[in-house]
């Protein structure tokens, strides 16, 4: 399988989800084991509703066109996973800071590594999630 292409293939499928949902994609980036989403939604729309849709479709449309995805890099048969994204997901809202601040932090995510993200609260933003791991 080809990452490049179930990764564009997500960017689209998220892409033609928040145009339906009536949302505002603000920034977009996906990640070896996760991806952030900003996105500029009313009032009127629930958040939990908003995820729940982004991934519900987003899973069935990748597993259409990639079926390999049903076994997540395994050997076929020997482990199936029923679902393609884990339930739990972070969702906040952006009020205390700006629109741009968010959108810079998204797109600075490019090519860092899944255990390169700093530790909120830590003043010197020298603690990475990765120092927890060893």
């Amino acid at each position: 399988m080809l990452e490049g292409e179930v990764k564009d293939s997500l960017d689209t499928i998220l892409t033609e989800r928040c145009k339906t949902l009536q949302l505002e994609k603000l920034a977009l980036e996906i990640m070896p084991d996760h991806l952030h989403l900003f996105a500029g939604a009313r009032p009127t729309h629930i958040p939990a509703l908003i995820v729940k849709q982004l991934k519900g479709v987003s899973s069935r449309k990748l597993r259409e066109q990639f079926p390999e995805l049903e076994y997540l890099g395994y050997p076929s048969r020997w482990k199936r996973f029923k679902h393609l994204w884990a339930r739990g997901y972070y969702c906040g809202s952006a009020g205390h800071v700006s629109q741009d601040a968010v959108k810079r932090y998204i797109l600075e995510q490019d090519g860092k590594e899944v255990f390169e993200y700093c530790i909120y609260g830590d003043p010197t933003g020298l603690t990475k999630i990765g120092d927890f791991t060893r």
